[in-house]
């Protein structure tokens, strides 16, 4: 990391803010723990199924069987990072990501294959996705849509490990790539996650970069102050806003579940090779790398709850044009990747930027587990039944259908909040709020220059 600033500092000759660099330390966390555990675990299906003899749901479960572990371990995971601080969380998830993929290497019966996927899942859940964007909320404020998308690019690489773990898979066999991809995650996973700090402040810094100072002479005061504050547990709860954006998220991710985990199937069925499905989604990838940064910009532009409601629906045209595509009509991909891309794009950058933006960073880590906990039966369910359909009709095309039009209900969710956002609370009541210090602790007699 030292020598990555050295060259950052060089190309923008000086320092660059310090929570940048988690940022991209976050990025290519998640690029292998999410590239290798969620993208491409559709490419195992089938080899899977041809070794072990398992119908297509019965493999399903064991991905559903993690969306359940995350969903429920997620308000315990959020309360952990805000108690404990992300750096330690992160650490001690992807250790046990480690170990629960050598397991699932070794598996020789189904419920082998199935402890070993909640395994996988409490890693997951404790490790990249929860303790950085934690960390992120933290470090920034007016910058937290293009920080979430550049944190966010690193998932969108994620799509392109793939085809590297098609390959993998038919040179070595899904057991050894697994094991292949476990040290991997190990030896370049863990350091980025010790460059992890919780808050800015006691390390002489301050969110966005900006000081108390600096935001008084530019009137930005309030913003500053939302920054390092928030509601509690309780008081989010008792709002309307916290189920409706719950909802959102229900709908919205569990169609994504859906599309990660039965893309490749889907291609497959309608005449693509393994390797040239992996491309495909290699390359729905490498159009989000870019545009998950970009789409920060586009959502402050436009502002961030339009751009949310623009996602969903998106995202369902997008699913509709998938469910057409076949290898005669490979052609309808260039038309599926400009809405999906611009939907999936802004759904990731917003829908924990928009969970601040309500209620503050304070208890972010917890009021968003919350949120995604009541994803977990949906989650669990929803990948299950598209494999049930398929195994029972043959085919995709109707299933994603379904979800397609599905999606469209989080518009309207998003569409029903009138509640004003934490910043905006802040700037009318200011002299009530006081700044949350976190529960992490900070560490003794803290440097004033940036950590490394």
């Amino acid at each position: 990391m030292r020598a990555l600033a050295r060259v950052v500092n060089r190309l923008t000759g000086g320092p660059l803010f310090y929570g940048w660099y988690i940022v991209l330390a976050g990025g290519t966390s998640n690029l292998l723990v999410g590239g290798v555990i969620g993208f491409s675990f559709g490419v195992f299906i089938e080899p899977i199924r041809d070794e072990m003899g398992w119908t297509v749901a019965v493999i399903t479960i064991g991905y559903s069987l993690r969306a359940f572990e995350s969903g429920l371990m997620a308000p315990f995971t959020g309360y952990m990072v805000d108690r404990f601080g992300p750096r330690r969380m992160a650490i001690v998830g992807l250790l046990i990501v480690f170990v629960g993929m050598l397991y699932f290497a070794s598996a020789q019966t189904i419920w082998h294959y199935y402890s070993a996927s909640l395994v996988i899942a409490i890693g997951q859940s404790a490790s990249g996705f929860t303790p950085f964007s934690a960390a992120v909320m933290n470090w920034f404020q007016r910058g937290r849509p293009r920080a979430m998308g550049l944190l966010f690019s690193g998932n969108a690489a994620g799509y392109m490990m793939a085809p590297i773990v098609a390959t993998l898979i038919v040179q070595f066999g899904w057991r050894a790539t697994l094991v292949i991809a476990a040290f991997s995650i190990l030896c370049i996973g863990l350091p980025m996650a010790f460059v992890l700090r919780d808050r800015p402040e006691p390390y002489g810094m301050h969110p966005d970069g900006i000081s108390p100072e600096e935001a008084t002479r530019r009137g930005d005061q309030a913003a500053h102050l939302a920054s390092t504050s928030g509601m509690s547990v309780a008081e989010a709860l008792r709002t309307p806003a916290s189920y409706l954006l719950a909802a959102a998220i229900t709908f919205g991710g569990t169609t994504q579940n859906v599309w990660i985990v039965h893309q490749v199937p889907h291609l497959q069925n309608v005449g693509f090779s393994a390797v040239h499905a992996g491309l495909a989604v290699a390359a729905y990838g490498a159009l989000q790398v870019p545009g998950r940064f970009f789409f920060g910009y586009v959502a402050d532009f436009f502002g961030r709850k339009p751009s949310y409601i623009a996602c969903f629906l998106a995202q369902g045209i997008g699913l509709i044009i998938f469910a057409h595509v076949t290898s005669e009509r490979a052609w309808m991909l260039a038309i599926f990747y400009p809405f999906y891309v611009f939907g999936h794009g802004l759904y990731v950058v917003l829908f924990m930027t928009l969970i601040a933006d309500y209620f503050g960073s304070a208890r972010f880590s917890t009021i968003r587990g919350l949120a995604m906990m009541t994803q977990m039966p949906f989650g669990v369910a929803f990948p299950i039944i598209a494999g049930m359909v398929f195994d029972r009709t043959g085919t995709y095309q109707g299933i994603f259908m379904i979800f397609g039009m599905l999606v469209m209900v989080s518009a309207l969710c998003v569409t029903l909040v009138r509640r004003p956002t934490w910043a905006e609370i802040v700037a009318r009541e200011r002299p009530r709020i006081t700044p949350a210090t976190g529960d992490a602790q900070p560490p003794p007699a803290p440097p004033a220059t940036p950590p490394r």
